[in-house]
């Protein structure tokens, strides 16, 4: 008796289905792709994800090494053109912490709890995209430091 049951729902469920009113659809599908220069390249079976590094940035210009921070004046670094990517790193073993700002109107101050971000010694901060890095600003939290940036297009 049961079987009957669900023979009867299966071959309604059936016309259903062939009038349109319920619709079988399949999953949505999922597409990947990995950051290549400024294009999204998909993954496929035969373009998978490339081994080794995905970084997809190249060198934007000559790196600052051991750029000095004081807490006299904001340090303003300067940025190659073109540069999409800006890795800022207080070295290990720095006197000082930095205070940092990147939103274009705060201006950084000193202190432990100056205005800003801070970056303590042997740390870094990446900063990603034009806007950003054209306003990052920087001064010495406590005493004169030293940052090494790197500038990626």
């Amino acid at each position: 008796m049961r079987f009957r049951y669900i023979v009867a729902g299966l071959v309604f469920l059936g016309a259903l289905v062939a009038s349109g009113i319920v619709c079988a659809q399949a999953p949505a599908t999922v597409k990947l792709c990995y950051q290549n220069g400024a294009t999204c390249t998909p993954v496929t079976p035969t373009t998978p994800i490339p081994s080794g590094s995905i970084y997809p940035f190249a060198s934007a210009g000559t790196m600052q090494s051991q750029l000095s921070v004081t807490t006299g004046a904001v340090v303003t670094p300067t940025v190659p053109a073109g540069t999409l990517y800006m890795i800022v790193c207080v070295r290990n073993g720095a006197a000082s912490a930095i205070n940092w700002v990147d939103d274009g109107t705060t201006t950084p101050t000193t202190g432990a709890t100056g205005a800003g971000r801070q970056l303590v010694a042997g740390t870094s901060v990446v900063i990603q995209g034009s806007n950003l890095i054209n306003n990052f600003k920087m001064i010495a939290a406590t005493a004169t430091t030293a940052v090494d940036i790197e500038y990626d297009k």
